[in-house]
């Protein structure tokens, strides 16, 4: 989870940022967004600079729960 910092805000932080851990944590083995998850931990993790990718992966995990192939 991205680490709070006095200066800054973070939107990853508490409830968001752990969702996002669970998240990628419940995809890591699934083919379709391993290269994804692989990514982001590739470059940080769940940090604001992943932003972008954290919404892709958060909008498949969307479909997957609803079982639409993504």
């Amino acid at each position: 989870m991205a680490i709070r910092d006095e200066h800054t805000f973070d939107f990853l932080t508490g409830r968001k940022g752990e969702f996002m851990e669970s998240v990628m944590g419940q995809l890591a083995e699934i083919p379709w967004p391993k290269p994804l998850v692989d990514d982001i931990n590739a470059t940080g993790g769940v940090t604001g600079n992943n932003k972008a990718k954290l919404f892709e992966l958060r909008f498949g995990y969307g479909l997957h729960q609803g079982r639409h192939l993504a």
